[in-house]
């Protein structure tokens, strides 16, 4: 994998801002992830920078299950990247936000390349394990989407390597607003993790995204007809687990 030696700055995407103000002087606004019906849910843009002993217990429990040659898809700031090379596994890490591999690099995290998940620009099984942490698979946005991603990571996995992953299953909300906003997708036929969501950090918001929260009891449709088999899943509190994947 060969990594570019430079980023452009000056991302309009709030969220990578965020994370290049705090890596540069801690500096943080107030940031919120702001759902199509107005609900705004903050969150501390710390919590992307830190060392494992401040992992969710999901994002542990699959970055003690890594080995091998090891691909971060989403990487952000880089601190799973950093934990990974603690843990002396081979990881790499990929954004397609220019500040946010820019905010990993300043934070010593150099093994991070600018780089779209549905686009990879790495060889053809290059890697034996691929990591998708804090919801990552929902990037894909749509049933389809998060296929498209599945065929392009498998794409880079050997056969026999693994799909590590967190995620949510957004029916353990006790939230009337949560599950109110669930009724409503699946009333109109779409999926019940769907999330419309922009972020806001300060004054600044960016464009609406389409978010798809993956249950475990999704998994297995989600995977059919792609080159991954589901393995185990261990539950967490509030709906978070982790997933193994395996490469066929």
């Amino acid at each position: 994998m060969t990594l570019d030696a430079s980023v452009q700055l000056g991302d309009p995407d709030p969220h990578a801002q965020a994370l290049w103000d705090f890596a540069r002087s801690h500096h943080r606004e107030p940031f919120h992830y702001v759902r199509s019906d107005g609900h705004a849910a903050s969150y501390d843009i710390s919590r992307r920078f830190g060392a494992i002993d401040g992992f969710s217990p999901q994002d542990a429990h699959i970055t003690g299950a890594a080995s091998g040659r090891t691909l971060d898809v989403g990487c952000g700031a880089g601190k799973h990247v950093a934990a990974l090379h603690d843990r002396g596994v081979a990881a790499v890490g990929i954004d397609i936000a220019p500040l946010a591999v820019a905010a990993a690099r300043h934070t010593g995290v150099r093994d991070v390349a600018l780089m779209d998940a549905f686009r990879l620009g790495l060889r053809t099984g290059a890697f034996d394990c691929v990591m998708l942490y804090s919801n990552g698979l929902s990037i894909g946005g749509s049933v389809g989407g998060v296929r498209r991603l599945l065929d392009e990571l498998a794409r880079v996995t050997r056969p026999g390597g693994r799909l590590l992953m967190t995620n949510t299953d957004v029916t353990a909300s006790p939230y009337e607003h949560d599950q109110a906003y669930q009724q409503a997708n699946l009333v109109v036929g779409r999926p019940r993790g769907l999330v419309r969501m922009r972020c806001r950090y300060g004054d600044r918001e960016g464009p609406w995204f389409d978010w798809l929260f993956v249950a475990p009891d999704d998994l297995p449709e989600l995977t059919r007809r792609t080159a991954w088999r589901v393995g185990p899943i261990q539950q967490f509190p509030a709906g978070a687990y982790a997933a193994t994947l395996d490469r066929m």
